[in-house]
């Protein structure tokens, strides 16, 4: 009695033992009773079980705590924004800082590139396309999707910019200077997404996910695409039913020196077959045009031909060379041949489909609300 008394106070005299005592007191009186007897099985039993069902409970623990942590839109624990930014970008593959980088830089993937410098208007860019039904849906876009949908930058807390002035769509018949293609004059730091994107957002990409992957993958990728766009920098853009203010769909714009990226656009299966991601092509190219930017990225089709033909029938050039950067620093050469959709004179020399990405990061729902 005193040597399992000794056991499960350590000699410090506790007046309550914690767990790690009684498994301790447990395996003590264990080493006093003679193998093979029932007593020593059952004993053995509950240092099993306890054991087993304390590390279930941390793992589970842990588990849980990391997803809450990851979901929720508390400050994460380390502010890398600007590089994971630039990272998800890919603005880093293949640059001479990359390779002189002891990372690893992952293979360049074609981005849908349109040079929106050679436009002055929403108009020329519409007449330039060759599909007539592409056309069709670039004039009415707007007009179908405002009907039913409230379309708004969400800003953090913190900030002034109303909502209505920077989510205010530019006519087709705008006009712009001849000075318009220069850099953007507005200086204000572009914030973590973490600010702003919570839970709605969170099901939003699990339910595109679902669709795509099925149910128990579609979480789990959404749940990781979801952890990536907070820990980014960028301009986020709800879509909400009128009648309901339900979140049916999101985007992520990211200005970066000369270029507008449309980095991420999930929606719920309700809206899947109501074109908005049209809508927010069409939004990226008339905010680039008032900005005064010379490209619009949006971003890799991930060898998904039917989206890679969606995208050139807009006007988009599949192109490796669309990093001017990159393409600087490189001497590989490709031919954009099995693209078509753009039938400008200069479409075939891929020099002018390289994005200019070297300027600072733009706040685009400022600076198109102080335009």
């Amino acid at each position: 009695g005193r040597w399992t008394s000794d056991c499960t106070t350590f000699g410090d005299m506790r007046a309550e033992p914690t767990f790690l005592d009684c498994l301790v007191a447990d395996g003590g009186i264990l080493g006093l009773l003679p193998n093979g007897s029932h007593a020593a099985d059952f004993s053995w039993q509950i240092i099993g079980w306890a054991t087993t069902t304390w590390s279930v409970s941390l793992g589970a623990g842990a588990i849980l705590w990391v997803f809450v942590r990851a979901t929720s839109p508390w400050t994460p624990w380390f502010d890398f924004s600007d590089k994971m930014t630039r990272g998800a970008l890919g603005i880093e593959t293949n640059t001479s800082q990359a390779k002189k980088s002891a990372w690893p830089s992952l293979p360049p993937k074609e981005h849908g590139i349109l040079r929106v410098s050679s436009f002055r208007t929403m108009d020329d860019y519409i007449q330039s396309l060759r599909s007539k039904s592409a056309r069709k849906t670039m004039k009415g876009i707007c007009q179908r999707i405002d009907q039913d949908f409230d379309v708004s930058f969400v800003r953090p807390p913190t900030t002034t910019t109303k909502n209505t002035a920077a989510a205010m769509p530019l006519s087709t018949t705008t006009t712009t200077d001849s000075n318009q293609h220069e850099h953007p004059s507005h200086h204000d730091e572009l914030q973590p997404q973490w600010l702003v994107l919570g839970w709605e957002h969170y099901w939003v990409i699990v339910n595109h996910e679902q669709r795509f992957m099925g149910r128990w993958k579609g979480w789990l990728v959404g749940t990781m695409r979801f952890q990536a766009a907070r820990l980014m920098k960028g301009n986020v853009e709800e879509y909400r039913d009128k009648h309901t203010g339900t979140l049916v769909a999101w985007t992520s714009t990211v200005v970066k020196g000369q270029t507008l990226r449309g980095m991420w656009f999930y929606q719920t299966a309700v809206v899947a077959k109501r074109q908005i991601w049209f809508h927010s092509v069409h939004r990226a190219i008339e905010r680039a045009l008032r900005l005064g930017l010379s490209h619009v990225d949006v971003g890799p089709s991930n060898k998904n031909v039917a989206m890679q033909e969606n995208k050139a029938r807009f006007g988009f050039h599949s192109t490796l060379q669309w990093n001017a950067a990159a393409a600087n620093a490189t001497d590989e050469k490709e031919t954009n041949d099995h693209v078509n959709g753009n039938d400008s004179e200069d479409a075939d020399d891929t020099t002018l489909l390289a994005c200019d990405y070297s300027g600072p990061f733009v706040d685009i729902a400022a600076a198109l609300a102080s335009n």
